[in-house]
């Protein structure tokens, strides 16, 4: 290996022609997802004249926080043959050169923990609008490798990318399958209908027993005979606020413990584990009250991003961390009156938060927080019988458990440690 700077390795924004007027495919900063290499989906606009400039094979770096804190950066594979696209300007291009850089090498280089302190440390700029600038990242200096190891370490850590993706996807498509679950039972009735109509149904004829066969009216409109029209508080309550701790021990603050907020809960739903639940300390006395288990539902309630997010403490979340888990101030927990029944819940208030009807339970205007008695009290559900709702519980318990069997996490885990091993020396 030799030391080198990544300017000479590295081309940085090369040079693409694209026409003023022509119309390609545009990549904002929205398009990028966070600590993830493909790039999900794109547009098509008319260049301008400004913006960065990519083809299939570089890779774009996010300069500006704090998407560059939150892991903004992507590998295009996503164009057509020979085909030039256009972006923010909030991009660096980054490709390989030709004999001496393997592009998919640089591309893992970038998101090496190394070389993104490196960038965070050299921005400037105003607060909240600090930048990257080029001319800090082309001196970074760094041990290249052959270029038969770049291509070696770039097929380890791809690999490992591949299966987490792969994994993801079905992780959304097991999302899919509980979504449709829920609105095919509880919105649209369709085993309901189904025996109205005399028509068969995709389920067992022992659990068809269980649905109704009529609907009738109520105040939420038409649903199943012997089904109630209820609020939250009816099969819940609302318990303790969250505590936040403090950064280290102290004093009595002397347990060690994984604190939810707002912004963990969707990350952990989409994939099942996170890196970036915070650590902190709190009294044990705190804990006692706020130990969380298998009839909690932690819902957030402040910020404009996260309020509503919601997230059942199901039994393989706690396997994920070695500390207990709690949870912040900027969150609530509702205790449902049983498992099955903060398992519907979590079912409902994660459909609230899609459809943004959360939002009528909102206050404040800069920030919004969320206004958790009105919630609960005032929100109408639906509230089928023991049975079914035991049903869809048992249903939802096997979407949960893959969602979180801590394969990702044991592969994001082994791929963090190869790139620690490959990019932090020099």
């Amino acid at each position: 290996m030799i030391k080198v700077r990544l300017k000479d390795v590295v081309n940085i924004n090369p040079r693409r022609i694209i026409n003023k007027g022509d119309i390609t495919p545009y990549i904002s900063m929205s398009n990028l997802e966070e600590n993830k290499r493909k790039i999900p989906n794109i547009e098509e606009r008319e260049y301008k004249g400004s913006g960065s400039r990519f083809i299939n094979g570089d890779t774009l770096f996010a300069r500006i926080t704090p998407c560059l804190e939150n892991g903004k950066t992507a590998f295009v594979d996503v164009l057509s043959e020979n085909e030039v696209a256009h972006g923010s300007t909030e991009f660096i291009v980054l490709r390989g050169k030709e004999g001496l850089t393997d592009n998919l090498f640089v591309y893992y280089l970038s998101r090496s923990d190394r070389f993104r302190r490196y960038a965070i440390k050299s921005m400037t700029g105003t607060s909240g609008r600090q930048r990257v600038q080029i001319g800090s990242i082309e001196n970074y200096e760094f041990l290249l490798p052959p270029l038969d190891e770049q291509k070696r370490i770039a097929h380890i850590l791809g690999t490992l990318d591949d299966k987490i993706e792969l994994n993801q996807r079905m992780n959304e498509t097991l999302e899919a399958i509980a979504r449709a679950i829920f609105k095919s039972w509880f919105v649209d009735f369709d085993p309901v209908r189904a025996k109205m109509a005399g028509k068969p149904y995709p389920l067992p004829d022992a659990v068809m027993a269980l649905f109704p066969d009529a609907l009738v009216e109520s105040e939420l409109g038409m649903i199943p005979k012997g089904w109630e029209v209820g609020t939250i508080s009816d099969i819940s309550e609302v318990m303790i606020g969250g505590d936040w701790g403090k950064e280290e021990k102290y004093n009595g603050y002397n347990l060690k413990v994984r604190c939810l907020r707002g912004t963990d809960l969707e990350k952990l739903r989409q994939y099942g584990y996170s890196n970036e639940v915070p650590v902190r300390w709190i009294k044990k006395s705190s804990y006692k009250k706020r130990s969380l288990d298998e009839f909690d539902i932690i819902i957030a309630s402040s910020g404009v991003g996260p309020l509503g997010r919601p997230l059942w403490i199901n039994p393989w979340l706690k396997d994920i961390f070695d500390e207990p888990i709690t949870y912040s101030n900027f969150t609530k927990r509702i205790r449902a009156n049983t498992i099955n029944f903060a398992i519907y819940l979590d079912r409902i208030l994660y459909e609230l938060r899609l459809s943004e009807k959360i939002w009528e339970f909102s206050t404040g205007t800069s920030i919004p927080n969320l206004d958790i008695n009105s919630l609960i009290t005032n929100h109408l559900i639906l509230l089928p019988n023991d049975e079914i709702i035991n049903l869809f519980a048992k249903q939802m318990m096997l979407v949960y458990k893959k969602l979180f069997d801590r394969e990702n996490q044991i592969l994001s885990k082994l791929r963090e440690e190869n790139s620690f091993k490959f990019f932090n020396e020099i």
